[in-house]
């Protein structure tokens, strides 16, 4: 499982970076966001190892066990929201508007990627 660690060699060392693996494309941007608000100094490593202590915590006390690293990297996320909402330097109505920019653009990704690949039956029946 990443770490805060992880980030932190991350930080200092492309090739630490480029041998993180993901279990999924989301988690991979949560990391890279993290990374890029510490880089920018936006809040502190230690602050967000902190935050992510305490999102897992919450967690935890709602008798949601952390046993796979989909539910680590929503920790992971919330703790990233935490630390960016109380970030003067982001308003949380610009970061609203960024993340419908961001869903609309997915969303117009989808249609297009639909519309020229269009789903299809995962198993055909013949006579059916």
């Amino acid at each position: 499982m990443n770490s805060p660690e992880m980030l932190k060699d991350a930080l200092n060392d492309a090739q630490a970076l480029r041998s993180i693996v993901f279990p999924n494309p989301w988690a991979a941007r949560a990391f890279g966001l993290t990374l890029a608000a510490v880089e920018k100094n936006l809040f502190s490593l230690q602050a967000f190892q902190h935050a992510l202590i305490e999102r897992i915590a919450e967690s935890e006390s709602r008798g949601e066990s952390i046993t796979d690293e989909e539910r680590y990297y929503s920790c992971w996320v919330d703790a990233l929201t935490v630390l960016l909402d109380g970030t003067p330097q982001i308003s949380l109505a610009s970061r609203d508007e960024e993340e419908r920019k961001i869903r609309e653009y997915t969303h117009q990704a989808h249609l297009h990627q639909e519309a020229h690949f269009p789903p299809r039956p995962l198993l055909i029946v013949e006579g059916k």
